[in-house]
């Protein structure tokens, strides 16, 4: 067993390698792989303020994760991996660290990489969160929560 402090979880020695470039976190496939819907969704402009989104707009498209290390959102697809946070990951999403350790980074999102702190607690995940950029006439930073269907 292998303890995971992130998780607070022991995980069994068949554990997982999401490998990517630079990639150094292991999680069970368990842990965050399936579907995930829309929670919430939040564009906050570049200019100041922020514009929320109804969830259940988006409850029809479900975040898929594969144990092969690929996602599915919509028609949207790429590749997925799991690796730890660091200060300038918290900095950049504008964010206080307020626990989670590792974050899930989604390839192939809208075009560019997206991430977001993995939320979990009690040897689960409860939330997944997705972080990227948005362009356009009102450019800013979109934040989505996943959380399971």
């Amino acid at each position: 067993m292998r303890v995971m402090p992130s998780l607070g979880i022991a995980l069994p020695l068949a554990v997982v390698l999401l490998a990517c470039s630079g990639s150094d976190a292991t999680t069970s496939d368990g842990l965050v792989v399936g579907d995930w819907r829309v929670y919430s969704q939040t564009l906050f402009y570049d200019a100041g303020g922020s514009g929320g989104s109804d969830a259940s707009a988006s409850t029809t498209n479900k975040l898929r994760l594969t144990s092969d290390g690929r996602w599915k959102f919509g028609s949207s697809r790429g590749s997925w991996y799991v690796t730890s946070i660091d200060p300038a990951t918290w900095e950049r999403w504008g964010i206080q660290p307020y626990g989670p350790e590792l974050k899930i980074v989604l390839d192939g999102w809208s075009g560019q990489s997206a991430d977001g702190p993995i939320e979990a607690q009690d040897g689960r995940v409860d939330f997944l969160w997705v972080i990227y950029r948005a362009a356009g006439s009102s450019p800013g930073t979109v934040h989505m929560k996943f959380g399971h269907p």
